[in-house]
This record gives C-alpha cells, sequence and structure tokens, in this order.
C-alpha cells in the first residue's frame, strides 16, 4: 500500500472531530502559499465561463477523457452526459462511494482503476488522452506529482483541467496545494490558460491547453 492509500485509509476512519482539528492545525501550522506572478500573454485568449459544466460543453467530445479523482461520480456523470467521450478512465485510491449505476448506464468504453494516480495514468501510452480532469490529492505534492504525468499523457493541443483552484478553504477546514502547483507549471511550461469557470465558493476551475 502506497503513502497516498494509507493517508486515505487513515483518514477515512478518523472520527470528524479529530479530522477538523486536525485540519486546522494544518492551516496554522503550514506556512502560507504563495503562487508566482504570471506574464499577461498566458491570459490572452482565456475566457471566463459561468461554472464547470458551460465548461464541459466547451471541451472536445468523443474523445478520450481521463478523471483523476471520482469519489461518487457526480462529475463523472456530467461528463458522460455532456461529452460523450469515447473512452473514459476514472483513477482514484478508493472506490466505496462510487455511484455503481454509472457502470450500467454508460455508452463508451468505460474503466476504473484503483490505485495511486500518478502510477495508474503512467500505464498509458503519451499523448493518449483528449483532455484530463485533475481532481485527485489536492496536496501540493500531490498536484505536482499528478502534473508530471498529465502533462505527457495528453495529446498536444488536448488540455489539463484543474479543480479547486485554491489556496485554502475554510469550510472543510482544507489547505490546498493546486493553486500554487498549477501556476508554477505554467510558469515553466508556458500552456496558456484556455477558460476559466466561476464558482460561488471560489473553488474556480482553470483549463490549460498543450501547445
Amino acid at each position: 500500500m502506497d503513502k497516498k492509500a494509507i493517508k486515505h485509509a487513515i483518514v477515512k476512519r478518523a472520527p470528524k472531530v479529530a479530522l477538523r482539528a486536525y485540519k486546522l492545525w494544518k492551516i496554522y501550522s503550514l506556512p502560507a502559499y504563495q503562487s508566482p506572478s504570471l506574464p499577461p500573454e498566458i491570459f490572452a485568449d482565456a475566457r471566463v465561463v459561468a461554472d464547470r459544466s458551460q465548461l464541459l460543453e466547451l471541451l472536445p467530445k468523443n474523445g478520450r477523457v481521463a478523471e483523476i479523482g471520482v469519489e461518487y461520480g457526480r462529475f463523472t456523470k456530467k461528463i458522460i452526459a455532456i461529452n460523450q467521450p469515447s473512452e473514459y478512465v476514472g483513477l482514484d485510491i478508493d472506490f466505496s462511494k462510487l455511484d455503481e449505476t454509472i457502470k450500467s448506464s454508460a455508452t463508451c468504453n468505460l474503466q476504473f482503476i484503483k490505485g495511486s494516480s500518478s502510477e495508474t495514468l503512467n500505464q498509458f501510452a503519451d499523448e493518449y488522452f483528449d483532455w484530463i480532469y485533475i481532481d485527485g490529492d489536492h496536496s501540493y505534492e500531490g498536484v505536482k506529482s499528478d502534473i508530471e504525468v498529465a502533462k505527457r499523457k495528453v495529446k498536444r493541443g488536448g488540455y489539463l483541467i484543474f479543480n479547486d483552484f485554491a489556496h485554502i478553504v475554510w469550510a472543510s477546514f482544507s489547505t490546498f496545494g493546486v493553486h500554487k502547483a498549477a501556476t508554477e507549471f505554467i510558469l515553466q511550461e508556458k500552456w496558456p490558460l484556455k477558460y476559466w469557470a466561476y464558482e460561488s465558493n471560489a473553488l474556480y476551475d482553470i483549463v490549460l491547453q498543450r501547445p
């Protein structure tokens, strides 16, 4: 069992009070995340949309899609309904919460692979997917690990989408490294920002396009 799976198993069994206390301790004990500034050209052709459902309408249809972090499968249903992928791959370390009706109702080639996302995604050939939705381990190290693999697995001209583009979520006493990891990647690789999806809880989605 890898570190992510062990951490998930501990969190899953921990009392809610203890879990919230731990998350609150993390917020106050960890140094605040600080993301780098980005050059104006990254935003030159960016478009803001109302929410991530509208975002799906703008992403390629009938393609190969990977979703890192599935949980209940609510967003999975939207991906399948709106984008009608030829192949959908869901990656997670635990599928115990997944709505099993997804499997029986899907009309596409559908598979769910259990394990560390950075390892399971690596099973696929480079430039295999039209787009990859990253919504797994939200820690800075976890997102960076997913990026390192996902950036090779998406086609040229394809997309990487980051959910929960934020630093801290007070409502759930959580610290996210998504914002810092994603902006560092943008700065290093110069992938332009294509779409920014508004969300009322300020947990935005951003879409980067591989040059």
